[in-house]
């Protein structure tokens, strides 16, 4: 069972490491349950979502978002690790879970900053990066902006993206 741990993984390739483990141990069964990458209908939820996708871009230090990726990455890793779907969906969580909250406070600060960090570029290192700086901008933009419209205009009133939760078996 790997539950809203996904994304705390170095990366990709870890977390197909970790299905295959499992498939080698004989398990018959994987449960599934992370963020979804999807908000449904409610927008108090986007400000989760776009600070998601600015670690994904600009991991903070101290945070815990290392590797995102969608029900459909999750699955493709799943299937070349010898797991196959036997049903998903996705759920809203309880306006009492607070990760949306403390995602969108947290991501704030890279949003804030990005526009103030500007540095000496090698030439090799130039078009890379600055496609990298550029989506952060971006990113962070929208986040704030997001954040400008909820209730207050403050982060903690951000509610949590909608969770995909899936049942795998072996193949």
């Amino acid at each position: 069972m790997l539950v809203h741990s996904i994304y705390y993984l170095p990366t990709a390739a870890t977390f197909g490491s970790i299905l295959d483990a499992l498939h080698r141990s004989g398990a018959q069964h994987v449960f599934l349950a992370e963020w979804s990458l999807s908000i449904g209908d409610d927008l108090r939820a986007l400000p989760h979502l776009l600070s998601v996708l600015l670690q994904s871009v600009e991991p903070l230090s101290e945070g815990n978002i290392r590797t995102v990726l969608s029900p459909r990455e999750m699955l493709k890793l799943s299937e070349s690790a010898g797991w196959e779907l036997i049903g998903s969906e996705l759920m809203q969580p309880s306006d009492d879970v607070q990760d949306g909250c403390w995602e969108a406070a947290y991501s704030q600060d890279i949003a804030r900053t990005a526009f103030e960090r500007e540095g000496a570029l090698s030439e090799a290192e130039r078009t890379e990066e600055i496609v990298r700086k550029a989506s952060i901008r971006a990113h962070g933009e929208a986040l704030l902006q997001a954040i400008q419209q909820l209730p207050e205009g403050k982060a903690s009133r951000t509610k949590p993206m909608n969770v995909w939760v899936a049942v795998l078996k072996r193949k």
